[in-house]
C-alpha cells in the first residue's frame, strides 16, 4: 500500500499487489521430503510415550506403536 496526498491535501491510499518469486527446486524438494521427515518426527514424539503393565493375557502392542499408527494414519488421510 502506498500513501500519498492528493492536490487538496487528502491522505489518498493506494493498494497494490505484491508477487514474491518461488523457489521451485526447494519447494519440490521439500514435497518430496515431507513424508519421510513428518514419519521421523512422529517416531520420535512416539517414542517417549511409556508401556503401561499389562498382568496377564496375550502380549499387547506397545503403545507407542499404536500412538504412531493411529496419528500417521489421520494426518495422511486428512492430506489427500
Amino acid at each position: 500500500m502506498t500513501t500519498a496526498l492528493d492536490e487538496v491535501g487528502n491522505t489518498v491510499t493506494t493498494a497494490t499487489q505484491v508477487t514474491y518469486s518461488q523457489d521451485w527446486s526447494s519447494y519440490n524438494r521439500a514435497q518430496v521430503e515431507e513424508k519421510d521427515t513428518f514419519m521421523a518426527l512422529l517416531a520420535d514424539l512416539c517414542s517417549g510415550i511409556p508401556q503401561p503393565p499389562q498382568a496377564n493375557g496375550r502380549p499387547r502392542l506397545p503403545l507407542s506403536d499404536m500412538v504412531f499408527a493411529a496419528t500417521f494414519e489421520r494426518v495422511w488421510r486428512e492430506r489427500s
